[in-house]
């Protein structure tokens, strides 16, 4: 089980401007900012220019991550065959994240569970309701650059 979470010093930047841009009034900051505040805050950051953190890849703005559901709730999933089990999702800044395409927003629970995390780890994403869901990152893409 992965606990830490890494981001490159370019998407914590970025995710710190978001941050600010949608805290202007304290009394009305949505949730998933908060979460999103929070995960900046106790992240480690990666030095320099390194996405990958020690060779790993890792979950970044713009990457291309595909995963399978580990667990939900008590229930253990099973692999299928020929990894037809496994999805395949693109984190977002929330002005990119198009409905049409696979493109997550990072304030979506999915994304902010995801980030940070290195290829091989099993991650738990907090779902609405208390639920949680136990998720494996099989792949994880680098992004290529992409303004925020």
């Amino acid at each position: 089980m992965c606990t830490q979470t890494y981001l490159s010093q370019r998407d914590l930047a970025v995710l710190t401007r978001l941050i600010r841009a949608r805290s202007s009034d304290p009394e009305r900051i949505e949730a998933a900012v908060r979460r999103l505040a929070s995960l900046t805050a106790l992240s480690r950051a990666l030095p320099g220019g390194d996405a990958g953190g020690g060779g790993r890849r890792r979950v970044a703005l713009g990457s291309s991550v595909r995963y399978r559901i580990a667990s939900c709730g008590t229930g253990v999933h099973p692999r299928l065959p020929g990894g037809a089990d496994i999805d395949s999702i693109v984190i977002a800044c929330p002005q990119d994240a198009q409905a049409m395409v696979p493109r997550v927003p990072v304030l979506a629970p999915l994304a902010l569970g995801l980030l940070g995390h290195a290829e091989g780890c099993m991650v738990d994403i907090e779902l609405a309701l208390g639920r949680s869901l136990r998720l494996e990152i099989v792949e994880v893409q680098p992004a290529p650059h992409l303004p925020c």
